[in-house]
């Protein structure tokens, strides 16, 4: 069965070290009862999507309604998650992301303790200023990681790509392309209409470990093969 908002006798905190009933001080207790909690998310809702009443910088409006999904904390569980993820979709909408590719967790992450002390500052003394600025930081910042990311794969790809097409000249770019879009492959999911063949395929990734460009794993039965580079790059911070 599918969980969804909290139900009354749930007693949520939310507390010093994290949420739940075990250890830290509370620090807030968010609202109680479906029916306030669906009458909250309601006015999350109208405050993003009324532009007329609400015409705000999106920016402005992502770290506003940010905190008041937290405050709401709508759920038992994943509040911080799926609040971090409506952001992104947020950003979508307003268009300033094609993709949800900007990753606001591993800023947040590792500047919890502040996140947490302005998240509270809000509640306790109207601190918007400081929040809103808080988050305006993590997005700058992690797009400007993230841009940087993107270079360094796009550079990864073309050194690769200008190797085997000197050593490998039958393996096609698209090829190629697909083991970028994953760190791991398996030799079936290069089939397509230039690989006809599983045996084609385990002849190629055959061919690009001989390279260096892909390591073959075993995980459970099968074999994969591990873009070596491309997975040292996304391992980087």
């Amino acid at each position: 069965m599918k969980d969804g908002i909290r139900p009354s006798q749930t007693e949520t905190v939310i507390k010093k070290r994290g949420s739940g009933l075990l250890g830290g001080t509370v620090v807030y207790t968010p609202p109680r009862g479906i029916d306030i909690i669906k009458e909250k998310l309601d006015n999350l809702f109208f405050y993003l999507t009324d532009e007329k009443k609400y015409n705000y910088d999106p920016l402005i409006k992502l770290a506003v309604s940010h905190y008041q999904f937290e405050a709401i904390h709508p759920f038992r569980d994943g509040n911080g998650r799926t609040g971090r993820i409506l952001s992104i979709l947020f950003m979508i909408q307003k268009k300033l992301l094609e993709i949800p590719i900007l990753y606001l967790s591993a800023y947040i992450i590792r500047e919890k303790d502040d996140y947490y002390k302005l998240l509270n500052s809000v509640t306790t003394r109207r601190n918007w200023k400081a929040w809103i600025i808080y988050m305006l930081k993590a997005i700058e910042e992690t797009s400007i990681y993230t841009i940087c990311k993107i270079s360094e794969i796009d550079r990864l790809f073309n050194n690769t790509l200008e190797l085997i097409v000197n050593k490998l000249p039958h393996i096609r770019k698209e090829t190629i392309e697909k083991i970028f879009e994953q760190p791991y492959v398996s030799p079936k999911k290069l089939i397509d209409q230039n690989v006809k063949s599983l045996n084609t395929a385990k002849k190629y990734l055959g061919q690009m470990e001989e390279l260096g460009i892909m390591i073959p794993k075993k995980i459970g039965k099968e074999i994969v093969y591990l873009n070596i580079d491309l997975f040292n790059l996304l391992s980087k911070t």
